[in-house]
């Protein structure tokens, strides 16, 4: 029996690192609650064939999202709920840490400057981070802070 959802354009999300990392956590989740209710014999099974993997959920996932799935209703509502939260999850994590600037401020609010009078704006959360420790540290003390760029 196939599960018909809507026609879907397939996320970029889906095939990054850190979506099949979400999926990993939403799974052990997922399992730790014992899916929807008690541990069913459908997630028995998927657990005996290694279908709760990540990568394999992903697989999983999009044939959900092409219509191409023919595992059942309760395998379905698994893998769809472990994905739509990795999701989410993935899309804010990519949009917060990896597309997203930021600057660094001292704690009264004002822009912080480097040695040459730059400020210290447009910055990837990675660096932004390092180099809020590495004042920090010099400072001998909490005095700058990263934030968000508007």
């Amino acid at each position: 029996m196939a599960i018909k959802s809507s026609k879907v354009k397939i996320p970029k999300v889906i095939y990054t690192p850190q979506f099949l990392k979400f999926v990993e956590y939403y799974t052990k989740e997922f399992r730790a609650r014992n899916g929807h209710g008690r541990w069913l014999a459908e997630y028995q099974d998927m657990e005996k064939k290694g279908l709760f993997a990540p990568r394999i959920i992903r697989a999983l996932y999009i044939q959900i999202l092409t219509d191409r799935f023919y595992l059942g209703y309760i395998r379905y509502s698994a893998i769809w709920y472990i994905c739509v939260y990795a999701r989410d999850a993935a899309e804010k994590y990519i949009n917060e840490r990896v597309n997203a600037l930021y600057e660094i401020r001292v704690i009264t609010g004002e822009l912080a400057y480097d040695e040459d009078d730059d400020p210290y704006t447009d910055l990837s959360y990675d660096e932004a981070s390092q180099i809020v420790k590495a004042l920090n540290e010099e400072a001998e003390e909490e005095l700058f802070v990263m934030k968000h760029k508007k």
